[in-house]
């Protein structure tokens, strides 16, 4: 029986247009385009892809219809949110809401777009109400635990996180265990983050996001082949894992290949110009050698 491929590999590979340019770059959205500088980068890669996975997949208790005006506005903010464009979408979630307040998956969306304008308190406020309206849905639980590292609440993430992979209904498990390897990373135990990457990664061999937290954090100790291994690791799952790349490109500088690095960083700023990473990545640019 065929390996399943995880949902973020799988995911990625849907979205994402199939002209490829070199070194695996591909042209069109990328999902993690909202992740911000450094380590806020690095948190959220990956790992609030679930989300949009799910948006229209929560129980509607029977009632949801497509041609009921909620279903019209949430669909037109799904669409919205996955063009990364929070603030249409929210608009739309906020009108499917005042049409049907008891639909989990509005809730969750409303969640979303909230999270990624950064205001994080109302973002929670609608994950807790989707948890309360889904049965606690550990797909909901794994977001929470995401907006929790958003937030820096360490704590609160691994517990969220916890639950999620706890629950037997959720189907990536894995997620949740490379979420809990994250807060435990945020901590500062390394030993105990990359034993749960580990653990994700032997629970689904394809799970990028765990290959690539595994580099950052040996990365961050100064274990440039390690990191170097765990970042190709997660692009040959995910070529067009941005994120992955950026670390990549910070290894080689270590490494004192400016060139490569330089080349790296330069298509990342061209392939997702309008976005945090891609300013990082001038930023980079800006502090290297001429030669």
């Amino acid at each position: 029986m065929p390996k399943r491929k995880c949902e973020f590999c799988r995911h990625m590979g849907r979205v994402l247009a199939s002209f490829r340019l070199g070194n695996g770059f591909s042209r069109g959205r990328i999902l993690l385009e909202g992740e911000v500088l450094a380590m806020r980068m690095a948190l959220r890669a990956g790992l609030l892809l679930v989300v949009m996975l799910v948006l229209g997949c929560a129980q509607h208790s029977g009632q949801g219809r497509k041609s009921d005006p909620a279903e019209s506005h949430f669909l037109k903010g799904t669409s919205y949110l996955r063009e990364n464009k929070p603030s249409r979408a929210l608009r739309e979630f906020v009108k499917a809401e005042k049409s049907a307040p008891w639909r989990a998956d509005v809730q969750g969306a409303l969640a979303q777009a909230y999270q990624q304008k950064k205001a994080y308190d109302r973002a929670e406020k609608h994950y807790l109400r989707a948890l309360e309206l889904s049965s606690n849905d550990p797909v909901v639980c794994n977001n929470l635990g995401v907006l929790y590292l958003d937030m820096g609440a360490w704590d609160k993430a691994l517990d969220a996180f916890q639950k999620a992979s706890d629950n037997p209904q959720f189907g990536n498990p894995e997620m949740a265990l490379t979420g809990i390897g994250v807060a435990w990373w945020r901590k500062g135990d390394r030993k105990r983050a990359r034993s749960y990457f580990l653990q994700a990664i032997e629970m689904e061999g394809d799970c990028a996001p765990a290959y690539f937290y595994m580099g950052e954090t040996h990365r961050e100790s100064g274990d440039l082949a390690e990191a170097r291994y765990n970042y190709e690791q997660a692009l040959e799952l995910a070529p067009q894992y941005m994120a992955a790349w950026r670390g990549l490109g910070l290894v080689y500088i270590a490494e004192g290949n400016v060139s490569t690095a330089r080349g790296i960083f330069s298509r990342i700023a061209e392939e997702i110009p309008e976005t945090e990473m891609a300013e990082d990545c001038r930023h980079i640019l800006r502090t290297l050698p001429k030669k």
